[in-house]
C-alpha cells in the first residue's frame, strides 16, 4: 500500500510498503491513490520507491 507522498522539485514521489501482493499494476495503483486523495500535482512523472529504491517512473497520462 502506498503511506506517503510528497512533491519535491515538481516530482511527485509515492512510497510503497510491501507487506502486500498487488493484483493491479503499480501504475493503476498510483492513479487511484492520486485522485483518492486529491492530490494537485501537475507534473508529467510519477516516482515509485519502494523500501527506499526508486524502482519505476511512470509517465502521468491518466
Amino acid at each position: 500500500m502506498i503511506y506517503k507522498y510528497e512533491i519535491i522539485n515538481n516530482n511527485l514521489y509515492l512510497y510503497i510498503n510491501l507487506s502486500e501482493e498487488y493484483s493491479t499494476e503499480l501504475s493503476t495503483l498510483s492513479r487511484d491513490y492520486i485522485n483518492t486523495n486529491n492530490i494537485n500535482y501537475n507534473g508529467d512523472k510519477v516516482y515509485l520507491i519502494i523500501n527506499n529504491i526508486l524502482v519505476k517512473v511512470i509517465k502521468k497520462d491518466f
